[in-house]
């Protein structure tokens, strides 16, 4: 090789040293900037409350632990249980916070869980859900950027085929208007546990969950909030909603427990005209889901006395009537719908 192809190939061979001392530099610069992001990233505490869910438990947490997220402490507060929930979390997890209480329900044991964590967000899983990569920094990127939003949820699936169906369940129910979440809120409980995150400090304005609310608890809680604070959505299924047969969903006492939580709340904005409205219409749409569950359940007396109930709150008013009208009539049984 001539003394000139030489050097010229020394010269390729320098400006290809300087180009790959230039990209490891902005890598590294890249990672530092990324290392400092994350080092101003606020504390996420997940809390799940947890009863005679080891079926599932070891799913959730694994969901949590697998977030692209820098800081995350788990908080598991068993209420109770009297399978191997325990053994399954401790040794599956050693990280994680595990505190076990004799059985409360779950208002005081995700209140437990809310004292007993440290981040300055904290959001909420159940122990037989699941979260989808991604959800934790989309929720904690988007508070940073709007500090005046309290809380940020997530459109959920909600299935028994976890691992498969990702289907919106906010696109099929138009329960909310953005901006508008406090009335919205009272027609209907639209947020699902398990995709909410939301700042610490609005909890010392709004309180934690009430332990008077054996279900519905944390409708209300999102009521108060929505009082206080404001809401954001972030629009994709992020969270998924577990169907499975050990849930009392559809069980009498689950809408005894949410018929009461409405009578209550309709007591506490007795004032409030707009409040009053959108709280019949959920009153009555629980009342007529109490009536198929009593009938269900055999119970035709207490569903005769919940289609009356939803009747009185101008929930599908002729078919209510119907209803309880049968109820009178031996052997009538209500049959299982989706719409419902």
């Amino acid at each position: 090789m001539s003394i000139v192809g030489v050097l010229t190939k020394l010269a390729a061979m320098k400006r290809a040293v300087r180009s790959d001392a230039s990209s490891v530099r902005a890598r590294a610069a890249s990672r530092e900037k990324q290392l400092n992001a994350n080092h101003n990233l606020p504390r996420v505490s997940v809390v799940i409350p947890a009863f005679n869910c080891g079926d599932y438990i070891v799913e959730a947490i694994a969901s949590v632990v697998a977030q692209d997220y820098p800081d995350i402490e788990i908080v598991v507060v068993d209420d109770g249980s009297s399978d191997d929930t325990a053994a399954k979390v401790t040794s599956a997890f050693p990280e994680v916070l595990y505190i076990r209480q004799e059985n409360a329900g779950s208002a005081i044991a995700r209140n437990r869980g809310i004292l007993a964590s440290s981040g300055e967000l904290v959001a909420f899983l159940d122990a037989d859900d699941l979260w989808l990569p991604g959800k934790l920094d989309k929720q904690v990127r988007y508070l940073m950027e709007h500090p005046e939003v309290s809380l940020v949820y997530t459109d959920f699936s909600r299935s028994a085929d976890v691992e498969h169906d990702i289907s919106s369940r906010l696109a099929t129910r138009k329960f909310w208007t953005q901006g508008s979440e406090f009335l919205s809120l009272l027609r209907q409980n639209f947020l699902h546990t398990s995709s909410v995150i939301l700042r610490r400090k609005i909890l010392a304005d709004s309180g934690i969950f009430d332990p008077k609310f054996r279900n519905a608890q944390d409708w209300d809680l999102w009521i108060r909030v929505g009082e206080v604070g404001r809401f954001a959505l972030i629009d994709e299924v992020l969270t998924r909603y577990r169907l499975h047969p050990d849930q009392a969903i559809k069980s009498p006492a689950f809408r005894r427990n949410v018929v009461y939580a409405d009578k209550v709340l309709m007591a506490r904005y007795a004032g409030n005209a707009k409040a009053i409205e959108s709280l019949r219409q959920k009153t009555g749409h629980d009342y007529w889901l109490l009536g198929r569950a009593e009938l269900r359940a055999g119970n035709r007396s207490a569903a005769r006395h919940a289609y009356w109930g939803s009747c009185r709150n101008r929930h599908k008013t002729v078919q209510s009537v119907l209803r309880a009208a049968a109820c009178l009539l031996p052997g009538i049984r209500a049959r299982p719908r989706r719409s419902d």
